[in-house]
């Protein structure tokens, strides 16, 4: 009973509360909702372009209806103030015959306009003409099939993920398009992939299958993670980082002076793979399997740490005062691996494999600490005051170390082994481990000399200096010195054991026969 009185007073005050509710008014509303935001119009207005020609000549928005097309002798859009942003909104804009261009920014300078998200097509003229604009910006744009250059862009412009295709000039760019940015952008089967002016600035883009260089800016441009593949001309005309040239019909990458290419690398090009000029860096580069030469460096280059390999000619070669550090040039196919200009440094080099020269070393040139195994001729080739140091020559086709020239050479500490044992017939070439003639006024010192045909042979009449050598098992005689040059007394020990009651055995400047 009283769980019944107590459930009845519950009841009975919420239907007091429940009735105190219900006298606050009607919940029904007294008409449909109304607009509780603006409208994209509102917070942005823009103009819409249903038809062409279209002239903008006040600042804004615009916005593209539908496809359209052009009408002949006159551009299909024309901007002519600052501070325009067109939107293609994915439609294009078609040109006719006799058409000019899609797109025309009027001379004179105009400042910040953006064009983006759409195709020019087949005008007769440029897809975009913007070579006065400053400050312009291009994103995802196509340009396709136009009579001279897909785009040209002005100063200072950002062209963002655009591409080009089988446009009559360039892709992109013009004589005065400098100063720009270009990233994320492809060009292929047009004359020029990119052609632009001065000081611009590239940055993961592709120029492939174009009729003459795939990227040929005028000077002072950078490129970053770039590709040139199958284009007639040149891969990249200008310095690069982290760029892929291959398949070119002429080189892979040429700079100006004063450059640096970095982290790229250059392959089957009909010319050079990298072809630069005074005063370059090339870093961590590598050329291979290219017609001509591999890396082609000016004078007062620098190369590091780089590889070129399986080249027509010859793999590295270099102008005057180059410094040239672990580095390696291989399997020249008839060439050497390097040639090297005079006063030139290569050091911690390896160069194997090659036609005919390992390192052909020139007038005035150090080669230190390097190697120089199976090449067909010589390992290392040493010129007119060159100082050979240090070096490793194995089994080379003729000669470990040849100085056949010139003369006054330095060939110090250097072991030179197996070297003028076999031809690839099998038979040996009667070569040495270190052989001088013609070349006067050499030193020849401290030199392991082990297995080769002669260990060191020096015609007559060289004026040579030769001392504190060391020769063993050479197959036809250790020492062949003809009279006219000086040399510490040759001391035989091959016979083993206690050296030292040998006559001569104790002199400083002694040749040994062990």
């Amino acid at each position: 009973m009283k769980k019944i009185c107590f459930a009845l007073v519950a009841l009975s005050t919420l239907n007091v509360h429940l009735s105190t509710a219900q006298a606050q008014g009607s919940l029904t509303p007294s008409g449909p909702p109304g607009p509780a935001m603006r409208t994209l119009l509102q917070i942005e207005p823009r103009t819409p372009i249903s038809s062409l020609p279209y002239t903008i000549t006040a600042p804004g928005a615009y916005f593209v209806t539908t496809n359209l097309v052009g009408v002949a002798n006159t551009n299909g859009i024309t901007i002519a103030t600052s501070n325009v942003v067109l939107d293609l909104r994915g439609f294009t804009l078609q040109g006719v015959a006799g058409s000019s261009s899609g797109i025309f920014v009027v001379e004179g300078g105009l400042l910040d306009i953006t064009i983006e998200n759409g195709s020019l097509v087949g005008w007769g003229f440029r897809g975009i003409h913007a070579d006065f604009a400053l400050n312009a910006r291009f994103i995802r744009l196509n340009l396709v099939g136009n009579s001279d250059d897909g785009m040209d862009c002005g100063q200072y412009a950002q062209v963002l993920d655009c591409q080009s295709h089988n446009n009559v000039g360039a892709g992109f760019g013009g004589a005065f398009d400098s100063k720009c940015r270009f990233e994320g952008c492809t060009a292929n089967d047009d004359l020029w992939g990119f052609f632009t002016s001065e000081k611009c600035e590239f940055v993961n883009c592709v120029a492939s299958d174009n009729f003459s260089d795939g990227i040929n800016p005028w000077y002072d441009c950078q490129f970053q993670n770039c590709v040139a593949t199958g284009n007639s001309g040149n891969g990249i005309y200008s310095p690069a980082s982290g760029c892929v040239c291959c398949y070119n019909g002429q080189a892979g990458i040429v700079t100006g002076d004063n450059c640096a290419v970095r982290d790229s690398s250059a392959s089957n090009n009909g010319d050079d793979g990298i072809d630069t000029g005074n005063s370059t860096l090339i870093d961590s580069c590598t050329a291979s399997q290219n017609s001509s030469g591999g890396i082609s460096a000016s004078n007062f280059c620098t190369i590091n740490d780089s590889a070129a390999g399986t080249n027509q000619l010859d793999n590295i070669i270099t102008g005057s005062g180059c410094a040239i550090g672990h580095s390696s040039a291989g399997g020249s196919v008839t060439g050497s691996g390097f040639v090297l200009g005079s006063g030139n440094t290569i050091t911690g080099s390896s160069a194997v494999g090659n036609a005919v020269y390992g390192i052909s070393a020139g007038d005035r040139t150090t080669a230190l600490q390097c190697t120089a195994n199976f090449n067909g001729t010589a390992g290392i080739l040493a010129e007119y005051l060159s100082n050979i140091e240090q070096c490793s020559c194995f089994n080379n086709g003729v000669y470990g170390i040849l100085s056949d020239a010139n003369g006054f050479a330095s060939v110090l500490q250097n072991n030179c082994s197996f070297n003028g044992l076999l031809t690839p017939g099998g038979t040996p070439t009667q070569g040495a481990g270190i052989y001088i003639t013609n070349s006067p006024g050499c030193r020849i010192e401290g030199n392991t000399l082990n297995i080769n045909f002669a260990a060191l042979v020096v015609a007559p009449n060289n004026h040579a200096f030769i001392l504190r050598n060391s020769a063993e098992g050479s197959f036809s005689t250790a020492y062949s010195l003809g009279a006219g040059n000086s040399w510490g007394p040759i001391v035989n020990v091959s016979a083993g054991g206690d050296i030292s009651g040998i006559a001569n055995s104790s002199h400083p400047e002694a040749n040994f026969i062990h």
